[in-house]
């Protein structure tokens, strides 16, 4: 009995080597609409073609074991914060000795030394490190960041690994930016916000060396000064709009205040459309603080 896959997914070689349809009868079943040729040799049915694995395990069976899904292919396939685009073209590897045309819809990467591959989803894909490395390019601008952030935070790849792995690819187009983005990242940047504030507001002229989520009275500070004890937190969008939320957060200031900590709080929209306002107000802040203990310290 042919298994649930063979049901949509046919080719040639298959034909000839297993014998499951005979050839004249893939093509009648072509020539009628049933099924439509999604690689060379390769054949789905028509009113599955459109499905995102579909196209993936396709385009497996087309390098026929000799590659893997690969860029931003494997990275969906990971599902670590992107999904490729309905009808976007996909990525493979294969080693340069390979003999595989690509195809209408199918880029093939070629490589003198291939990573050992894994299986996810029942498909066979590069490492999730590779794969980021690999996809950085081909990203859209606002969603790499994201992506490094989420593979990162939720210990699915570790920094190190995406450094090894750099290293393999000297050439990588935007290396130097994917570097300072994994500099921010271990220094404590774990937000596409977090990462805004330290390009934008948290560094630069007059600004002191902050730290970032520093861990006190059992709370995480976002952007935390030490030496005058002035804690900058950061309000994401999707946050701080309901009543339980503001609760809490004024539950946290009380505790970081008895703590002797001044909390500052700046909204996602503040940050984003007013950074140079905000810079000016961090400084004063911290400049009216620094003036209190200079104050206290002359009684």
């Amino acid at each position: 009995m042919r298994s649930e896959l063979e049901r949509w997914l046919a080719t040639r070689d298959a034909v000839r080597r297993r014998d499951l349809e005979r050839p004249w009868q893939l093509d009648h079943a072509a020539a009628a609409g049933k099924l439509v040729q999604m690689f060379p040799g390769v054949y789905v049915e028509a009113a599955r073609r459109g499905e995102v694995h579909v196209r993936r395990v396709a385009a497996m069976r087309y390098v026929d074991g000799r590659g893997a899904l690969s860029h931003t292919t494997a990275l969906a396939a990971w599902r670590i914060g992107w999904d490729e685009p309905n009808g976007a073209r996909l990525h493979a590897s294969v080693k340069h000795t390979v003999n595989v045309p690509g195809s209408k819809g199918l880029v093939l990467h070629r490589h003198r030394v291939l990573s050992e591959s894994e299986r996810r989803g029942g498909l066979t894909i590069v490492p999730l490190d590779e794969a980021i490395v690999r996809s950085w390019p081909l990203l859209p601008a606002k969603q790499r960041t994201g992506v490094v952030i989420s593979a990162v935070t939720s210990g699915h790849v570790a920094l190190g690994q995406l450094r090894c792995r750099l290293g393999e690819v000297p050439k990588l187009t935007g290396a130097t930016e994917l570097k300072r983005l994994m500099d921010l990242i271990e220094a404590g940047c774990h937000s596409p916000l977090e990462l805004w504030g330290a390009l934008k507001v948290f560094t630069g002229p007059g600004m002191p060396a902050f730290k970032r989520q520093f861990q006190i009275g059992g709370y995480r500070l976002d952007v935390y000064f030490e030496e005058h004890k002035v804690a900058f937190e950061l309000d994401g969008a999707a946050f701080h709009f309901g009543q339980l939320d503001r609760e809490r957060d004024m539950r946290r200031d009380a505790a970081l205040n008895a703590l002797g900590i001044l909390v500052v709080r700046y909204s996602y929209e503040r940050l984003m459309s007013e950074p140079e306002d905000v810079r000016r107000e961090v400084l004063a802040i911290l400049a009216a603080r620094r003036q209190g203990a200079i104050l206290l310290d002359r009684r």
